[in-house]
C-alpha cells in the first residue's frame, strides 16, 4: 500500500468491509481488490459510487473519475450534504431520483433526495440490473476515524453494501479545505 494510507479492517457482526483511510492532500493509490478476475476474463467490474457530502461534492468527483479508469460506474448520491446521518434511512418522505446524466454519458449518474443508505439501497434495488461488484464511498470531506464511523454517512453507505453481499470501500479525507 502507498504511505499515505493506512488499512482498517471494520468488522460488522459477520461482514467484513475493508476500509481505506486517506491521510494526504494528495489522491494518489491503486486499488487491487478483485480486478485480477475480471481483467483475466476480458471484463469490467461493475461499481456503484455514492458519498454523504452531496453528489457535486469535490471529493465524489474525483472518486468517480478514479472509478472511471477501473471500471463501469453508476453513481447515485445524496442531493445535498448528508453528513453525520449514520445508517439512516428515509421512511416518512417520498424519496425523488434524478438521472443528471445525459443518455449518452459514459457514466450514469442519479442524485436522490435520501440518505447515503437511501441512495445503496436504491442503486442495488432499482436501478442497477445486477448486483455491483464493489461500492465505493466518499471522499469524506473530513476524518471518519474512531468513534466517528458510527455517525458517518460515508462509512454506512459502505456498510449498507456490505450487508447487501457486495464489497464496500469507505473513503477519507482528513482535510477540511473544500477544496482538499
Amino acid at each position: 500500500f502507498p504511505k499515505n494510507l493506512s488499512k482498517i479492517y471494520f468488522n460488522c457482526s459477520q461482514y467484513k468491509i475493508l476500509c481505506y483511510y486517506i491521510c494526504s492532500n494528495k489522491l494518489n493509490f491503486s486499488i487491487n481488490l478483485f480486478l485480477t478476475n475480471y481483467q483475466m476474463n476480458n471484463e469490467k467490474p461493475l461499481i456503484l459510487v455514492t458519498n454523504d457530502d452531496g453528489i457535486s461534492a469535490p471529493g465524489i468527483r474525483a472518486l468517480v473519475d478514479i472509478m472511471a479508469t477501473i471500471g463501469d460506474v453508476i453513481v447515485v448520491a445524496p442531493d445535498k450534504a448528508q453528513s453525520a446521518m449514520g445508517h439512516a434511512i428515509t421512511i416518512n418522505d417520498t424519496l425523488y431520483l434524478n438521472k443528471i446524466s445525459k443518455d449518452t454519458d459514459v457514466i450514469t449518474e442519479y442524485s436522490c433526495s435520501g440518505t447515503p443508505v437511501d441512495c445503496v439501497k436504491i442503486g442495488v434495488h432499482e436501478i442497477l440490473k445486477r448486483k455491483p461488484d464493489l461500492c465505493v464511498s466518499g471522499i469524506n470531506h473530513g476524518s471518519n476515524s474512531s468513534i466517528n464511523v458510527i455517525y458517518s454517512g460515508t462509512m454506512s453507505a459502505a456498510v449498507e453494501a456490505g450487508i447487501e453481499g457486495i464489497q464496500a470501500i469507505g473513503f477519507s479525507l482528513l482535510d477540511y479545505d473544500w477544496n482538499a
